[in-house]
């Protein structure tokens, strides 16, 4: 998969915040995620690729979207930008179709 132009990933957890600050070489302060993530790095100009914080990060999601970025998966973050060798979960998902389409006999 190729990224798109302007593209925003949420992290989830400590772990993929310290992957994010130490690639892009900042020092930002990281705050735990609730559900739905709020926190995200972008790539679009302006917002010092960050964005997020309670409501707000509802609403620079929205605004992102509204200039034509894509939500990425962290998955797709560390296969693409850090070229790391994350096996796709596509896959399995198909795999699971398959069963079910043989259960539904469905050929």
């Amino acid at each position: 998969m190729a990224l798109p132009d302007k593209w925003y990933v949420f992290y989830r957890n400590k772990e993929e915040f310290d992957i994010l600050n130490t690639y892009y070489s900042k020092e930002w302060t990281y705050f735990e995620q609730t559900s739905p993530a709020q926190y995200c790095y972008t790539n679009l100009d302006g917002y010092n690729n960050w964005g997020g914080g309670g409501a707000a990060g509802l609403w620079f999601g929205w605004l992102f979207k509204k200039q034509g970025a894509i939500e990425i998966s962290f998955d797709d973050f560390r296969r693409e930008v850090l070229g790391e060798n994350i096996p796709s979960n596509k896959s399995s998902d198909l795999k699971y179709l398959v069963k079910l389409f043989k259960k539904l006999k469905i050929t």
